[in-house]
């Protein structure tokens, strides 16, 4: 459990030095800006709500995770960064998969935002972020 933990802060924040409140700080800060209920965005990564119905703002609130998370910059994704954080997944074929499936570009940078996560989710990758 201590490692999932880690792993997640890590991805989060891009650095070991992470602390759970940072994880905690980065969420609140991008709901927050962008006044998304965070149910309602879990149920859209995960594919409970049809995708024409995601708001604009929840799209935008997983592209400032994605930004700062750093596998996302200047709305385009960040391949090596994203292998790198994913680095301790012990099947290689399924991050190598997922990285692949992943660098698609939306309709402009929110929309890849949630593509990303949308990905991460399908390729049930978020219990390494």
């Amino acid at each position: 459990m201590q490692y999932f933990i880690i792993v997640i802060l890590v991805s989060i924040c891009g650095s070991a030095l992470c602390t759970e409140a940072e994880w905690d700080e980065n969420k609140k800060y991008c709901s927050e800006k962008l006044n998304v209920n965070l149910d309602e965005a879990r149920d859209a990564v995960r594919g409970r709500t049809k995708e024409a119905d995601v708001t604009k703002d929840i799209k935008c609130h997983f592209l400032c995770m994605g930004e700062r998370q750093k596998i996302i910059k200047d709305g385009v994704f960040q391949p090596q960064v994203f292998k790198q954080i994913l680095s301790a997944v012990d099947d290689k074929v399924l991050l190598t998969k997922a990285t692949e499936e992943c660098s698609k570009k939306g309709t402009d940078d929110c929309d890849t935002g949630f593509k990303v996560a949308t990905c991460i989710s399908r390729n049930d990758l978020r219990k390494y972020m």
